[in-house]
């Protein structure tokens, strides 16, 4: 039996500490209910675009230093990071004669020249049925495929998880150089493009994509509105079948913008078969955060058509975002953006990367999971794939909480303070948890703790601070 004395005094920190009713609590605690009944989505997994600091843009240059420490990368993404969904992502210029990421590897062209031809599309041939492999470049896709999927697929194996791998489509408007094809104006070149790089990806790696995101932000684009998404989903969805990939789930819209996706969804919707095709109903958070009205409206129209809803990308995402995506829009999947960026020592973190490399060019820079990372991580390394979320509540706007069971039916409560306050937790199983707290500057503290029959425990948390019960 442990020692209570022994557990008051080790929980003892500036990152969280019991409560002791003999002693009180210099305000009423906000009151955190979890209600093992009141089940929600079954989680898909936590996702990151495979992307690191391979576009060195101050130096204008490609830097491949990240290729070398791809296990060390993938091992710090799969199992401090928490990570097991991975988008990789074609830009639509890879359909072209000309391979530009060889150039740029080699250091024929600069980045900037690179990205010029981003979005720079030529057709193969006039022939939508019959590929000319000369007309399209899979080295881009090649390179993240061995130096992050397949590093991390292995990660993921080791510890017993499944590598969710998600294909997405970028045709951004950012270019001047468009080329002479249109994927918008021409779904079945669309769907060509799309079934030739998953019919590369089983042949070279023996790799098949379990979703397709239809496009990236397509509010981003110069011409992919609902419509056009709706034409292009009813267009790959059967090129896929008969290609012999069937069930890949589509994802769309995937809007910068939260709110616009319920837009191009009824957009979506009026073309015939599209929305029957469909499995996802994707955000970003990008030109306003979604309040919580956005995310229930987003959330109401994708259960009214059977279907799951993902926050699939935001570069400013953190613990409270997270937990309203997931509380509010039911979102089953979630994205910050990419995995690693390249840093200085003096240099503050950046967002929209989980982790940090620093040190100076030439050098062997230092990895660590930045601190917001450390918080988000406690839900992402303990909720796996098929994880059902359960009903949590708060009764206090400085603190929030969310909880799951997971497919080996251990419970997992997690909650986050904005400000210093007494918190008490009810309904927990009684029991023996993992308690982890994360603190502002991502320290971690692990403690074992015992939950009492009543199912309740009284915590006092400091600002900023995340913790987790993870049931033994």
């Amino acid at each position: 039996m442990l020692n209570i004395r022994t557990l008051r005094v080790a929980l003892r920190s500036s990152l969280l500490a019991l409560c002791v009713p003999a002693i009180g609590c210099t305000q009423p605690p906000a009151q955190l209910t979890v209600d093992i009944n009141d089940v929600h989505q079954t989680m898909a997994g936590w996702e990151v675009t495979a992307r690191t600091w391979e576009f060195d843009k101050v130096n204008d240059r490609f830097d491949g230093a990240a290729a070398a420490q791809r296990d060390a990368l993938a091992a710090m993404l799969v199992n401090e990071a928490g990570i097991d969904r991975l988008r990789l992502e074609i830009k639509s210029g890879i359909e072209n004669p000309v391979d530009y990421w060889v150039l740029f590897v080699a250091g024929k062209i600069g980045y900037r020249e690179y990205k010029a031809h981003f979005y720079e599309k030529i057709n193969d041939n006039a022939d939508p049925q019959v590929l000319n492999p000369a007309g399209v470049q899979f080295s881009d896709l090649d390179w993240r495929v061995e130096n992050v999927v397949l590093p991390v697929k292995k990660q993921l194996e080791a510890r017993g998880r499944r590598l969710w791998l998600n294909f997405a489509y970028g045709d951004f408007r950012w270019t001047e150089l468009r080329g002479s094809l249109s994927h918008a104006r021409n779904p079945a070149e669309y769907a060509e493009l799309v079934v030739a790089a998953f019919s590369h990806l089983r042949t070279k790696y023996g790799l098949v994509p379990d979703s397709l995101e239809m496009i990236v932000e397509p509010d981003n684009t110069n011409e992919w509105n609902g419509v056009v998404i709706g034409r292009a989903i009813v267009a790959v969805s059967d090129r896929l079948e008969a290609a012999g990939f069937p069930g890949v789930k589509i994802i769309a819209p995937s809007t910068a913008k939260a709110r616009r996706a319920l837009s191009y969804f009824e957009e979506i919707k009026s073309v015939p078969g599209a929305a029957e095709r469909m499995t996802t109903l994707a955000y970003h958070r990008y030109e306003g955060e979604p309040d919580t009205l956005d995310l229930n409206e987003i959330r109401d129209a994708a259960h009214a058509s059977r279907m799951q809803t993902a926050m699939s990308e935001y570069v400013d995402g953190d613990i409270t975002d997270l937990l309203a995506d997931l509380n509010d829009a039911d979102a089953t999947v979630w994205q910050s953006y990419g995995i690693a960026a390249r840093l200085p020592w003096d240099e503050a973190t950046r967002p929209g990367t989980l982790i940090s490399a620093r040190g100076p060019a030439g050098v062997r820079p230092v990895l660590s999971v930045t601190p917001a990372t450390r918080a988000m991580a406690l839900i992402f390394n303990t909720v796996d794939q098929g994880s059902r979320r359960i009903g949590v509540r708060s009764n206090n706007q400085d603190f929030a909480g969310t909880g799951f069971v997971t497919p080996r039916g251990k419970l997992v409560v997690v909650g986050h303070a904005q400000a210093a306050l007494p918190v008490a937790i009810s309904g927990l199983r009684a029991g023996r948890y993992q308690l982890t707290v994360v603190g502002t500057d991502g320290r971690v503290g692990k403690r074992p703790m015992l939950v009492p029959a009543t199912g309740e425990v009284k915590l006092k948390v400091a600002t900023g601070a995340t913790f987790s019960f993870m049931e033994e």
